[in-house]
């Protein structure tokens, strides 16, 4: 997975949106140094006009600040969010989805909902997600019921794969607390200008030289 070093320079105490932020953003710049080389599957193609907003653009809102609100008003848990990574990069090794800044928003917002009802005993309905999520009521049925068809409806996660993922989560939250803690440090002493060579090393999951199999997310209004 290709490495960003981004600096978050604030965020909610025990927020893991710069986290979750980060390694969407990392597969996102992965998937377009792959499309340069690869021809898009036509199913990825046909799939990801579920996931984009009428303008086709990328959210005025930025990711960070979007996972941000899911985690503030949707009752989504952290396990909820692990879960939703999982079914994301299973929706991208089986090429079903291509990851874009135009689409991210949605499919994560579609896949953490799936997840949420899954392992939740007690859920909202679909049009209080809608509100959250920033989504047509219409769309967010539809992109839910295509993340379910997507993933043929196997939502199960093993305690094992669980475990890899949490563990990603966390070496990415580890490296954004580093990386605020390190511009906090130089704020203070005057240092207004960070240099990268001033930045802590990126976390070894967040490098684009790391690789374990069959995973790519472990190796590699939003109108």
């Amino acid at each position: 997975m290709s490495a960003i070093v981004s600096r978050h320079k604030t965020h909610k105490s025990g927020s893991v949106a710069p986290a979750v932020s980060l390694l969407l953003k990392s597969l996102i710049n992965w998937q377009a140094k792959l499309s340069t080389t690869t021809k898009e599957d036509e199913q990825a193609r046909l799939a990801n006009t579920y996931f984009q907003g009428a303008s086709g653009k990328a959210p005025a809102i930025s990711l960070q600040a979007y996972v941000e609100r899911i985690e503030e008003h949707s009752g989504c848990s952290r396990a909820n969010i692990i879960s939703a990574l999982v079914y994301i990069d299973r929706l991208l090794i089986s090429r079903a989805v291509t990851l874009t800044e135009t689409n991210v928003h949605r499919v994560l917002w579609s896949c953490l909902v799936v997840a949420h009802k899954f392992f939740e005993d007690q859920y909202f309905t679909n049009s209080f997600y809608s509100k959250v999520g920033g989504v047509p009521l219409a769309e967010m049925n539809a992109m839910e019921v295509r993340v379910l068809q997507l993933l043929d409806y196997g939502l199960f996660i093993t305690p094992e794969k669980y475990a890899q993922y949490e563990s990603v989560l966390q070496t990415s939250i580890t490296y954004c607390e580093e990386v605020a803690q390190r511009e906090v440090e130089n704020s203070d002493s005057s240092m207004h200008v960070q240099s990268s060579a001033s930045l802590p090393p990126a976390p070894k999951a967040c490098t684009s030289d790391t690789t374990l199999p069959e995973s790519h997310l472990i190796t590699a209004t939003v109108e």
